[in-house]
């Protein structure tokens, strides 16, 4: 199951070592996966490999995508990269997966885990938490579109 699918490159390098035709090229690639797969909504989010960027890949990013994701944590780019929301990595640890959604409900924070992979049965717990806890009310659920038009709304470019 996917909720939403970004561009997180073919072979998941750090991309400020790509040149800017490298990269542009391996966007290509991946909106053609996507429209292969029939999944042509991912193409317009991004999620930074390693979290790593710079003012060049951000420039060429900014032509493709509408909002990106970065890693490393729950950091908000905002300062340095206006198009970029931090994001968490949890792999396929169902137990640090949890304890994300436990400290956002506690903290009433913003989360974004970034689900590398995962088995089915775990990521299914993990979605049957998330709308458990969007039923009883401690925790919103936000859609990466929605992120971005309130975030638009706030005059923040994304």
């Amino acid at each position: 199951m996917c909720t939403r699918c970004g561009n997180h490159h073919t072979a998941h390098q750090n991309i400020t070592e790509f040149s800017s035709a490298a990269l542009q090229a391996d966007i290509g690639r991946t909106d053609e996966f996507f429209e292969e797969c029939g999944i042509p909504a991912g193409r317009d989010l991004h999620i930074y490999p390693f979290g790593a960027y710079s003012g060049r890949t951000m420039d060429v990013l900014a032509e493709h995508f509408a909002l990106t994701f970065g890693g490393g944590g729950s950091t908000n780019y905002s300062l340095t990269n206006p198009i970029c929301v931090g994001s968490v990595g949890i792999g396929g640890d169902l137990a640090g997966a949890k304890a994300l959604v436990d400290l956002t409900v506690e903290h009433r924070s913003l989360a974004i885990p970034l689900v590398h992979h995962m088995e089915p049965e775990q990521f299914d717990q993990l979605v049957a938490l998330v709308h458990e806890q969007d039923r009883m009310g401690t925790l919103d659920v936000v859609t990466a579109r929605d992120l971005q038009t309130h975030l638009q709304s706030l005059g923040t470019k994304s």
